[in-house]
């Protein structure tokens, strides 16, 4: 009999570990592990982010960041220390947000995203390309030595949906 009650015991003591689990991983707003931090997120484009400190407690803080490349070392501005700098549940700093595009920078393979969500695409593309080298603060010939893509988000009906593309003034 008490082998009996020591097992109720265990499987009423999963059922709530499990429950409890449910509200705080899945009820969070899709935040994972990253948004149940003691940090102030914000949600922004459908994206969950928190603050980079939170995340990456040991980012750099200097002024620039040398970048290594397959081409090379590129000096940039360290965007980790941008104040308007979020990092998104997946780990991937937000650098800069627009109305119409976005940069990504994924640290776990150094690679760079502008996304592009504004119309029409090709003036878009020219001004975020121009506002991520002045962001970066990187010339033309430095921005072609990372690994810098150029592509339109999901978006239903868009043709160019789904595109990555490299930057428009790299050979």
């Amino acid at each position: 009999m008490a082998a009996k009650k020591i097992l109720i015991v265990v499987v009423v003591v999963i059922m709530i570990a499990a429950i409890a689990a449910y509200f705080v991983f899945f009820r969070s707003g899709g935040a994972g592990v990253l948004g149940s931090q003691n940090a102030s997120s914000s949600n922004t484009n459908g994206i969950q982010t928190v603050s980079v400190a939170s995340v990456y407690p040991n980012a750099p803080t200097e002024q620039y960041l040398s970048l290594g490349t397959a081409n090379g070392i590129v000096r940039a501005n360290n965007f980790y220390a941008a104040s308007s700098t979020q990092v998104g549940t997946d780990g991937v700093l937000i650098i800069k947000q627009t109305p119409d595009y976005w940069f990504t920078y994924d640290p776990s393979d150094s690679s760079f995203w502008i996304a592009i969500s504004g119309a029409p695409f090709a003036t878009v593309r020219a001004a975020a390309e121009q506002d991520f080298l002045a962001t970066l603060g990187v010339s033309q010939a430095d921005a072609c030595k990372l690994d810098l893509s150029v592509g339109v988000p999901y978006s239903a009906g868009n043709p160019m949906n789904g595109q990555s593309l490299p930057p428009s003034f790299c050979q």
